[in-house]
């Protein structure tokens, strides 16, 4: 490759790069392809953050075309205040590992409940007189007795895995960009729509799914400037509504920047 072509592409990695870091715009989607967390944060109807709001999920984006996601979280802003990004993804991850213990329990306890009524179900069958019915059914309990049984071993042997990265295709970063003609106030803005896939828990064991997530992400509160919660600032985009959002839920993709940041620029191509 010619030198001057290899000056000129370093040339537009170091504006991204220096447009990530320093007082500049943050320019999405190119920011989505360095290095760098993200967080979902809900503040209800508030248009200022507060130490109250809070975090359920941090996202890191390695630049390398792969996320890894702590989700289901239950953060307090305030508990990010003065950290690095290493450090709340350490906070994240020692939250996430606490869910997963947490959910291996009630699922244990939940299958204890189910195994104990299908055995107290197979005596009582069993008082009843001998046919071929009875015999069926005997047959039934117990063979979702051994099921449960294996669901139960499954659970209570389950140790701490950490989600993995999963790549994201197309790679480095998968968005396009369209309008909300939906919302009357703002028909016809732009919007981006962020789509990437993810590592979380499944709700009925112990096992990890690959869950797929599209954001819509718009122009907000926290777009402009940087805002500061007990030391620490973000900016970010805001959300579109989600089905299970409760009613005045507003909820931001924000990253973490210096004091003074200019916040974020959409960049349609």
């Amino acid at each position: 490759m010619k030198t001057w072509i290899k000056l000129a592409l370093l040339s537009v990695v170091a504006v991204i790069l220096a447009s990530c870091g320093g007082q500049e715009k943050i320019p999405i989607p190119h920011a989505l392809q360095t290095d760098r967390i993200w967080m979902d944060v809900h503040h209800g109807e508030q248009i200022e953050l507060d130490q109250h709001n809070t975090v359920t999920a941090v996202y890191h984006f390695d630049g390398k075309g792969n996320v890894l996601a702590y989700t289901g979280l239950d953060l307090d802003l305030g508990d990010l205040g003065g950290k690095n990004e290493k450090q709340i993804l350490e906070l994240a991850q020692k939250q996430f590992e606490r869910n997963f213990y947490r959910h291996k329990q009630q699922l244990r306890e939940k299958l204890e409940v189910q195994l104990k009524a299908l055995r107290k179900e197979g005596i009582k069958v069993s008082w009843e007189e001998k046919s071929k019915e009875v015999r069926e059914k005997l047959k039934k309990i117990d063979e979702k007795i051994k099921d449960l049984q294996e669901q139960f071993n499954a659970v209570d042997f389950a140790e701490y895995k950490s989600p993995t990265p999963s790549p994201v295709t197309p790679s480095p970063v998968d968005y396009s960009f369209g309008t909300y003609d939906k919302d009357e106030y703002n028909k016809n803005k732009t919007q981006l729509i962020l789509r990437f896939e993810v590592q979380e828990l499944a709700k009925e064991s112990m096992e990890y799914l690959n869950v797929r997530v599209e954001k819509y992400l718009r122009d907000g509160f926290f777009a402009l400037n940087a805002s500061e919660v007990k030391g620490s600032y973000y900016v970010g985009l805001t959300e579109a509504g989600l089905e299970e959002d409760e009613p005045g839920d507003y909820h931001d993709f924000m990253t973490l920047v210096k004091k003074g940041h200019k916040g974020i620029k959409l960049i349609k191509e």
